[in-house]
């Protein structure tokens, strides 16, 4: 099995989130401060993110 992990920065994004596959379930955005539970793999990313060592400037 092979886990593949995307991140975007979105930045002021208009229009609606439509699911264009059969994997999908939901589709939202999230702040970076207020992510939902995830798996260990995403959580270590987004720590990196949030201390600096991974930039995900524009």
């Amino acid at each position: 099995m092979c886990t593949v992990i995307v991140l975007f920065k979105v930045i002021n994004y208009t229009g609606k989130l439509h699911i264009s596959d059969n994997e999908s379930k939901q589709l939202k955005f999230f702040a970076l401060n207020n992510l939902p539970t995830m798996g260990s793999r995403a959580k270590a990313i987004i720590d990196k993110i949030n201390n600096g060592s991974i930039s995900i400037n524009s």
